[in-house]
Order: C-alpha cells, then sequence, then structure tokens
C-alpha cells in the first residue's frame, strides 16, 4: 500500500509555516478504481443485469463515464478496451 501526506506531495511554499494538517492518500497496490464513488451523478451505474439495446446509453463505473457502442448486457466495462462495446469517456 502506498501512502503519502500532503507535505509529502509538495513542499510548504517560502515564507510560510506547515500548518501540520496532514491529509493521507492511499492506493491498494494492483487494483484499479473503487466502484463507482457518489460523485458521478451524471449517469447511473452500470449494472451486469441489465440490457444496454440504445447506442449511446451514458453510465458510470469504478469512477469512470462510458456509453455504449451498441447492444450489450453483462459486459463490464472496464474490460471492453478500445475496440469493445464501452467507450471510456474519462474519469466522473
Amino acid at each position: 500500500m502506498l501512502i503519502r501526506t500532503m507535505a509529502e506531495q509538495r513542499p510548504a511554499a517560502a515564507g510560510r509555516r506547515n500548518s501540520g494538517t496532514r491529509v493521507a492518500f492511499a492506493a491498494a497496490a494492483g487494483s484499479s478504481s473503487p466502484s463507482t464513488p457518489a460523485s458521478c451523478t451524471g449517469a447511473p451505474s452500470w449494472a451486469a443485469t441489465t440490457a444496454y439495446a440504445t447506442t449511446g446509453t451514458k453510465v458510470s463505473w469504478k469512477g469512470h463515464y462510458y456509453t455504449n457502442r451498441w447492444w450489450s448486457q453483462g459486459e463490464d466495462p472496464t474490460t471492453t478496451g478500445q475496440w469493445g462495446v464501452w467507450n471510456d469517456l474519462g474519469p466522473c
């Protein structure tokens, strides 16, 4: 696990004291993203049991927005790749 504090991320500006406030960032090795965070409010969360029949349907999944290129059901947007059914529109 990688953990860095804000103080380690960037040095304090010249002439200013560090307030001592620390915020930790953590990323587990080998994991991608968490499931859809609350900030992905622009589209419903992808569901394996839903049939996405209309081309261009926008969903959110694991911190990204996706649109489908053709009918799909059960294909995880994070695993279809560049030429797959889902087009990655980037982070939410």
